[in-house]
C-alpha cells in the first residue's frame, strides 16, 4: 500500500455489493519511542490525434470521478449487511514485535509472503506515518526492514524478531513495500524497496533481489548471498513473479491534486524485461497489490474502484473485473488457489487516520475465488478499533494474520470451533 495526500478521498466512503466478476488501533503509548512526529506523467491517450481527446479523457475518468461523488454522499454510511465474518474480531489478539536490534515495537508491517513449503512468513515494515511526518518537517525519516518467523511462532503476545535485510546490512535505506517469494532454482525475495530524498519528488523506488534465503531464522539471519537492485518508477507499489519474469505495479503516475480528487485512473502494469522497466497497461484505479492468477494471467487490485481487475499476459489485457465490499490493498494467494485481499471498507475514513490524526480506519477482509469472482467474508472490523487499516491478511495453519501499514504488530485470529 502506498497513498499520496488525497489519494483516499476519490472512491466511495462505503464498501458494497456482492461477490461476483464483472466481465492504528490501539494506545499510542505502546508504540515505539521512535514514533515523535505525526505525521510521471499521465500517458497520451492514442485517440487525442484523431481529437477524441477530451471525450476519452472524460471516459477514462469515469469511474474515478463517480467514486469522489459517491465520498460527498455516503461518506457518513455504515455501509451494507455483510453477514458473520469466518474470524470474529472476539477469536483476535495482537501479536507485538519487538525488533531484536533496536528494542522498538514493530510499526506497519504492511505486506507479507507466505512460504508454506518452509512454514515461514515475511514481513515487510516500517513506520508509513511517522515517515511522513519526518519528510514534512525535514527530519531525516525512520528506516524499516524485511523480518521473517516460524508458522509456530505466531502465537503471542510478544515476539521478538531480527531484521533478515535491514540498515545495518546490504542497503543505507531499507523501507520495503511490497513484497513477493518466488522459488527458481534457489529461493529469491524481491522487494520492492522505497528511498525518500525530498517530500514532494525525492521517491525512488528499487527492485531489490535477495537470494539464497535459505536459513532466514537462524541465529544470524542476513544469509542472504546474493543481491542486485534496479530503479524502478518511484510510485511502484507491489511486485510478483510468473514463470520467469517480474511484473509490478505503479499505483499512480500523476500525483497533483486535482488528479487525486477526481480520481484520475492513471494506475499501471509493469514488467521487468532484463532488469529494465517497461509499462504493459495503464488505466488502472489505483494499482495495488498482485499476485499471479490460473494460466497467463495476473491479478491486480484496483482500490478506488474496489475490484480485481485480471489480465491475460498473451492478450496484454483486462478481461475480467471481480466487484469487492471496499478497496483492495495488498492481496496473498492460499495454496488452494483462492486469493486474500485486505480492504479499505472506507478510503474516506482511512483518509482521515492517514492525513487528519484519526486514530482509526475501519478493516476487512476476504477470501476470492479468482475463477467465479465469489467472495466470502473472512473479517471485519468497522470502527478499527480491533485493527486499524489493515492492509494485507493471509490464512496459515487454521489462522487468519491480518497487517497494516499504519498500526503495530500482527493481528493473529483463530477460526471458532
Amino acid at each position: 500500500m502506498s497513498y499520496g495526500a488525497s489519494d483516499f478521498f476519490s472512491s466511495p466512503a462505503c464498501g458494497g455489493g456482492v461477490g461476483e466478476a464483472d466481465g492504528g488501533g490501539g494506545d499510542d503509548a505502546t508504540r515505539h519511542h521512535f514514533r515523535k512526529y505525526r505525521t510521471g506523467p499521465l500517458r497520451p491517450l492514442r485517440g487525442r490525434q484523431k481529437g477524441l481527446g477530451p471525450l476519452l479523457t472524460l471516459r477514462k475518468r469515469g469511474r474515478g470521478i463517480l467514486g469522489s461523488l459517491a465520498v460527498l454522499l455516503l461518506a457518513a454510511c455504515g455501509g451494507p449487511d455483510l453477514g458473520a465474518p469466518e474470524y470474529p474480531p472476539e477469536s483476535c489478539a495482537r501479536l507485538e514485535f519487538i525488533d531484536a536490534e533496536t528494542g522498538w515495537n514493530v510499526v506497519g508491517a504492511e505486506d507479507v509472503e507466505v512460504d508454506y513449503r518452509e512454514n515461514l512468513l515475511y514481513i515487510s515494515a516500517y513506520d508509513r506515518i511517522l515517515t511522513e511526518q519526518a519528510l514534512s518537517t525535514g527530519d531525516v525519516p525512520p528506516t524499516g526492514a524485511v523480518y521473517v518467523v516460524n508458522f509456530g511462532d505466531l502465537q503471542g503476545p510478544v515476539l521478538q524478531v531480527r531484521p533478515m535485510l535491514s540498515v545495518a546490512q546490504k542497503f543505507s535505506e531499507v523501507r520495503p513495500h511490497g513484497i513477493g517469494l518466488i522459488r527458481h532454482r534457489a529461493k529469491r525475495l524481491m522487494i520492492v524497496n522505497r528511498e525518500y530524498q525530498t517530500p514532494d519528488h525525492g521517491l525512488e523506488a528499487w527492485f531489490v533481489v535477495a537470494e539464497d534465503v535459505d536459513d532466514p531464522v537462524a541465529e544470524h539471519p542476513d544469509t542472504i548471498t546474493d543481491s542486485f537492485r534496479t530503479r524502478l518508477p518511484a510510485r511502484t507499489n507491489d511486485i510478483a513473479y510468473h514463470v520467469y519474469d517480474a511484473y509490478f505495479t505503479v499505483d499512480q503516475e500523476k500525483t497533483g491534486w486535482f488528479a487525486q480528487a477526481t480520481g484520475a485512473v492513471n494506475g499501471s502494469l509493469w514488467k521487468l524485461d532484463s532488469l529494465e522497466p517497461k509499462m504493459l497497461l495503464d488505466g488502472f484505479a489505483f494499482a495495488n497489490g498482485l499476485v499471479t492468477g490460473a494460466d497467463d494471467s495476473l491479478i491486480v487490485a484496483e482500490t478506488r474502484a474496489s475490484e480485481l481487475a485480471v489480465v491475460d499476459l498473451e492478450k496484454n489485457a483486462v478481461t475480467r473485473r471481480i466487484k469487492l465490499p471496499g478497496g483492495p490493498d495488498n492481496l496473498t494467494r492460499a495454496p488452494d488457489g483462492s486469493i486474500l485481499a485486505a480492504l479499505h471498507p472506507s478510503l474516506f475514513k482511512l483518509g482521515l487516520h492517514r492525513k487528519f490524526g484519526a486514530k482509526h480506519a475501519p478493516s476487512r477482509a476476504v477470501r476470492v475465488d479468482p475463477e467465479t469472482g465469489a467472495w466470502a467474508l473472512l473479517f471485519d472490523d468497522p470502527t478499527g478499533k480491533v485493527f486499524t487499516g489493515a492492509t494485507v491478511a493471509a490464512e496459515i495453519d487454521g489462522k487468519l494474520v491480518l497487517g497494516s501499514a499504519t498500526d503495530r504488530g500482527l493481528l493473529v485470529c483463530e477460526r471458532p470451533q
